[in-house]
């Protein structure tokens, strides 16, 4: 189940693509996210064409599909491995870009 969410105050620094070694014709792309004070994030673009319409180095406010996704976590304790599932929100794309006025 997919919901979306939004970043402010965050600015694509730029765009980059990856090639699949095994099938070349195979291309994800992605955006750099950059939070204000934060750390940079690559972002999967729902369409490469995307590329053309977001603003590069503009601060604005970022809109984002996620879903849950259950993550199993192994932790140790006293010598003994213990495990346990977590679910815990995924960023899957890029949906919109709007920079500020």
């Amino acid at each position: 189940m997919a919901f979306t969410g939004t970043l402010t105050e965050c600015r694509i620094t730029s765009f980059e693509q990856i090639v699949d070694d095994r099938d070349k014709t195979k291309v994800t792309h992605f955006a750099i996210i950059q939070e204000k004070w934060g750390d940079a994030k690559w972002i999967k673009l729902l369409d490469p064409n995307q590329r053309e319409l977001f603003p590069v180095m503009h601060e604005g406010t970022a809109t984002f599909e996620q879903a849950f996704v259950r993550q199993n976590v192994i932790t140790e304790r006293d010598g003994r491995d213990k495990a346990k599932s977590e679910v815990n929100p995924k960023i899957l794309a890029l949906l919109d870009f709007k920079p500020a006025k």
